[in-house]
């Protein structure tokens, strides 16, 4: 005849694994339980992707050189080499560089988000932090002429190139800014019941995609869909709108597929926007 007792605990064990099948699962990816939205206040948190981690820059050095080098390598064909009329062999060190300047320009430290293979990663600013790598530029047609992240860059194009290859990036951060002012396509629901669109863009902090990049070797596994989910999934984190300037039409579908819309355009390119809904 059966044990009373046993048939009680198994029925507690099932209960518990129906209505809590998570809590014997902690070491489960997600964001940090502080900085997550509850399910009363907001949508459930993001997973960050299997495979990246977000990294403070030069918290893990080896990491941090990795995707350095990782993002080096991911734009060795890119076109801008033309214009800056980059030293043939030396095209590794111009994006390289570029990112090293920016994960080393700043106390309150950047996101960094790499995989795990070593074989992409993804840089993000604070808005605060894009606009005052526009304000340097502005400045002087140099910046930084004496950091790590630069010096690196003039080993690959001429001196007289650093002003061209800054001026990009104040016009991504422009890209940036333009695209989290533009009016909000969200909808939302009036008292009335229907759907409405928000006409006014937002004010305040944002994260911005500086760069992100994959090694030719690796393209094709999507890992920069992974990358890029990452970043989403970051800026919930952070609770703070994702902005990114496209490079063509094409990217900006890949953007897409991460949830972020087009919400306009600065110039020629594509600005696209995630926040959360």
């Amino acid at each position: 005849m059966p044990c009373p007792a046993k048939q009680a605990a198994a029925r507690r064990v099932a209960h518990h694994r129906h209505y809590a099948p998570h809590a014997a699962a902690p070491w489960k990816n997600v964001l940090n339980s502080s900085r997550c939205r509850s399910a009363a206040s907001g949508p459930p948190a993001l997973l960050m992707p299997a495979g990246i981690r977000r990294l403070a820059p030069n918290s893990d050095m080896d990491a941090t050189e990795q995707a350095v080098r990782a993002l080096g390598e991911a734009f060795v064909m890119n076109s801008l080499h033309r214009v800056l009329q980059t030293r043939l062999g030396k095209e590794q060190n111009v994006f390289a560089g570029l990112s090293r300047m920016m994960l080393d320009s700043f106390e309150d430290q950047p996101v960094l988000l790499v995989t795990e293979c070593g074989s992409g990663a993804a840089v993000l600013l604070r808005s605060c932090q894009f606009a005052s790598l526009a304000a340097d530029v502005r400045a002087t047609p140099t910046p930084f002429s004496l950091t790590p992240g630069s010096l690196q860059m003039l080993t690959a194009i001429p001196q007289d190139s650093l002003p061209t290859m800054m001026q990009r990036v104040q016009q991504a951060y422009e890209a940036g800014l333009s695209a989290v002012q533009q009016p909000s396509s969200i909808s939302s629901s009036s008292s009335s019941g229907s759907s409405s669109s928000s006409s006014a863009g937002h004010a305040g902090e944002y994260l911005q995609v500086a760069i992100i990049g994959v090694t030719p070797a690796a393209q094709g596994r999507g890992l920069g869909l992974s990358l890029l989910q990452a970043a989403v999934a970051a800026a919930q984190q952070d609770g703070l709108p994702l902005a990114v300037q496209a490079a063509g039409e094409g990217v900006a579908d890949f953007f897409a597929k991460a949830g972020m819309q087009q919400v306009g355009r600065h110039g020629l390119h594509p600005v696209m926007r995630w926040e959360a809904r």
